[in-house]
């Protein structure tokens, strides 16, 4: 097994005295006036019954890496003796126990220093998972050492998931902002390990990566949410310049394939029909003048198919008929018979 465990020895038949081992040796790793570790891992892994099945597997992992028979010749099993330290199981328990709270102190409260690996639940529950995975019990010894560079990487790893989670729920400037702070701190950081000649143990290099790639896949972003606004900007100027020519032609290629009626069929009378058209698509005209253009080219082929007409539908079939093939496939006709008429 090629991973660097660490773990609490004990001397065989240690003499101890009892205590509550989370208080008085792990208070430098719990922070002031906060629920105890325990509770802790409760919270982490969002339900009372996970943290029950988690905490029997432990005992049950525990009991097993017992050496065989051990209750042979243990002199408190067999009644002569009273005192718990006579119990051949002992040490094995309190080397298991004290390890695990040692760093069930120790991860919570590298938890707790990182805001956004604990906003994350569901980061956070899958890493408190691999948290109960780094621990390494050895059959037969009744002894566990922990995993503590897998956990290290665990977390490294939660962190970049829990900041890619932020990154998306926040304004793409601020998120800008955020990296570029973090990586100046990341950047003086590693002028210091440099200058003392120092490990890199916060993996600033690898950090340093990570943020990186998400400066380039913001920038991408914005430079698309650019390009974007650039072409509603586009396609704005362009509506700005439908002229009420176009217009008239836009819908009479329309009706003609069937795509809507044509005005004289409105209940109320063909004016009526323009004027509720020119109402409901914001035309900025009167119906008096559209039905003058309108007639001119429903009624007058001439009119309408004609060389100074080709800029006309040339535009209604590029930006207006996109939706409607059959009504495109009219105007285009059209088109190419107009370009051929003289000028």
């Amino acid at each position: 097994m090629n991973k660097k465990l660490v773990g609490f020895e004990l001397p065989n038949k240690m003499a101890y005295i009892k205590t509550d081992v989370g208080e008085e040796l792990f208070k430098p790793y719990k922070k002031a006036n906060q629920k105890g570790v325990n509770e802790w891992l409760k919270e982490f892994l969002l339900t009372e019954q996970n943290y029950k099945d988690f905490k029997k597997e432990f005992e049950e992992l525990k009991i097993k890496s017992f050496p065989e028979n051990i209750e042979k010749g243990c002199a408190f099993c067999r009644g002569e003796k009273k005192g718990e330290g006579e119990k051949n199981c002992e040490n094995h328990h309190v080397q298991i126990d004290t390890t695990f709270s040692f760093f069930a102190y120790k991860f919570v409260n590298i938890v707790l220093s990182n805001t956004h690996i604990y906003n994350s639940k569901k980061e956070l529950y899958k890493l408190t998972k691999k948290f109960y995975e780094c621990f390494y019990f050895f059959k037969g010894k009744g002894v566990v050492y922990f995993d503590l560079d897998s956990l290290i990487k665990h977390c490294l790893n939660a962190g970049f998931l829990s900041i890619s989670e932020h990154l998306k729920s926040i304004e793409l400037i601020e998120g800008i902002e955020i990296i570029n702070y973090t990586l100046d701190t990341l950047d003086q950081e590693e002028i210091e390990n440099d200058i003392y000649e120092r490990e890199d143990y916060n993996f600033v290099m690898l950090q340093k990566k990570f943020l990186l790639n998400k400066h380039n896949s913001i920038m991408r972003d914005i430079e698309y949410k650019k390009i974007e606004k650039e072409v509603l900007k586009s396609k704005k100027t362009d509506d700005s310049k439908i002229t009420i020519p176009h217009y008239a032609l836009y819908y009479y290629y329309l009706q003609e394939s069937d795509y809507i009626d044509y005005f004289e069929n409105h209940p109320q009378g063909k004016l009526y029909a323009i004027e509720e058209l020119i109402e409901n698509d914001s035309i900025k005209t009167t119906k008096n003048y559209f039905q003058k253009v309108y007639n001119k080219f429903r009624h007058y082929k001439t009119n309408r198919i004609a060389h100074n007409q080709v800029a006309n539908i040339s535009f209604v079939v590029n930006t207006m008929l996109s939706d409607y093939p059959k009504a495109k496939e009219l105007a285009l006709l059209e088109l190419k018979e107009a370009k051929t008429k003289n000028r």
